[in-house]
Order: C-alpha cells, then structure tokens, then sequence
C-alpha cells in the first residue's frame, strides 16, 4: 500500500462507455492479451500514489457496458455506473458515493497516459493552498496528459454547469470558464516542440493500428515511460504517418460536439474552444 499524502483521499476516474460510433468497443480490443482499458489499468499502479483500489471506471447504466462491470472485478478495480452523456453528474455522484478528496482524470481512451507528468500534477495538486484548481501538463502528445482537481472545485463546476450533454468536451468546463485557476506543471524539456503534435489516443482505426505497433514493440516490458515512446517513434517516423491525418478531423469533430454552456453571475455563458 502506498501512502497518501496529507490524508487525502484519491480517485482516478476513468470516464468510459462501450457505445462509440467511430470505433466500437475500441476499450476491448486486446493488444499482447489485455483489453486497452486493461492497459491502461496496468499503467496507472505504476503510480507512486495510486493502489488499483483507488482506481474506478465511471461508465454508464446501459447494458453493454456491463461487461465493464467484470473487467473491474478482474482487475480489482472500482465502478461507478450512471448517466450516459452528463460525464459531470458521473464524476460528481462517484465522488461524493466513494468521498474522494482529490480526483485524477484520466480518460479511457488514452492507454498510454503519462504516469510520470500524472504524478508530478498529484503531487502539484496535494500542495496547491488554491481553493478551485485544475492541475495538467503543457505540450504533451495528444493521449498523454491527465487532471487533477479537489473535490471543492468538482462541486464548483457542479453547480454552475448547464450542459448535460457533456462526454464531449466536458474538461472545458474546469480549463476554459475561470470558474477554477488552471495550473500547470514545470514545462519537461525531455519533450521537445514536435512531440506535442504526436497522436496517442485511440478513436479512429488507424489510431488502434499505431498503439498496437507502440506495444508490441514494448511487449517484454513491465513498464514503459512516455520519454520510451516518442523515442521509438521518432527513430521510426513512418509510424507516425498512421495516423497523423486524423487531427484535423477530431478537432472539427470536438469543436461541433462539444457545444457547452455554465452560469455565472446569473448568466448563460457559451465555452469558447479555440
């Protein structure tokens, strides 16, 4: 068991529902005999923070996501099961249900989050004396970055947010409204300027046919690093091309989607993406 820190209790929730259009049930495909959500998982307890015990699928009530149900038990992991697009509810009812005190954001689309720029921001997070603060990371290859924020801010966000469609999107609410302080952390000079537009998540095709190429490469690993990662891929650049061309189309797609709207000052304010 690791310590928390200061008494804190952690969570890292991992939106995840099996109903995605572009890929389906892209969170079951396995890749060296684990599912994606299953890596991920194996990721996370590289931690220096995080017991499996800490961590909890946020899914929904739909029964196709009930096999998600078997795969936490498997991996003695936690579940949380609520609405299916209002990904802010999800979070909100899983925290108060589990009283967590600092909640880490990971989503499950990213099997190769960063473990190593997550726990600088839980640490970052943990001796923050801000009240509402979000912590992530700058620079960071699509696919790598998490948040971390504190229960107080999750019921901030709560209570000014109008949209209930949010599974898009819905981190905009804590990075684009100054509802909390957004904080980063120490910019890593071990990424360099052209691995920020390096593409890790998983929601097109060619997105799998790149994380696949990624870990059988690291089969025989326990654990690898993202610093491991982009070594391999930029000795190896004709991997990237895989699917570089996805970006445009899942900013055009996020931007239409994610169409969100909060309450300040008794007014309905529309979020702003760039």
């Amino acid at each position: 068991m690791r310590p928390l820190l200061k008494s804190k209790k952690i969570g890292v929730f991992i939106p995840v529902r099996l109903g995605s259009k572009r890929l389906e049930k892209k969170h079951l495909i396995k890749i060296n005999r684990k599912t994606l959500i299953e890596q991920l998982i194996s990721r996370l307890i590289n931690s220096k923070f995080i017991n499996s015990e800490n961590i909890i699928l946020c899914t929904t009530l739909n029964k196709e996501d009930d096999i998600l149900k078997e795969l936490a038990n498997k991996n003695k992991v936690e579940i949380y099961r609520g609405d299916e697009s209002d990904i802010i509810k999800r979070y909100y009812d899983a925290a108060i249900k589990y009283k967590i005190d600092l909640i880490v954001s990971v989503n499950g689309d990213n099997p190769l989050t960063s473990i190593e720029h997550m726990d600088k921001s839980i640490k970052k997070a943990l001796d923050s004396k801000q009240k509402s603060y979000i912590v992530t990371q700058k620079d960071l290859p699509l696919g790598c970055s998490s948040y971390v924020f504190n229960i107080h801010t999750l019921k901030r966000i709560y209570q000014k947010y109008i949209t209930k469609e949010n599974d898009t999107g819905f981190i905009f609410y804590f990075t684009k409204t100054g509802l909390c302080k957004v904080i980063y952390t120490n910019k890593d000079k071990k990424i360099r300027e052209h691995d920020k537009d390096i593409r890790l998540t998983v929601d097109y095709p060619d997105d799998i046919k790149l994380i696949k190429f990624i870990f059988m490469y690291f089969k025989e690993s326990e654990y690898f690093s993202i610093y491991e990662v982009l070594k391999f891929l930029n000795s190896n650049l004709n991997i990237l091309q895989i699917n570089k061309h996805l970006e445009k189309d899942y900013w055009k797609r996020t931007k239409i989607k994610a169409k969100l709207q909060y309450s300040n000052s008794d007014k309905i304010i529309d979020i702003k993406i760039n």
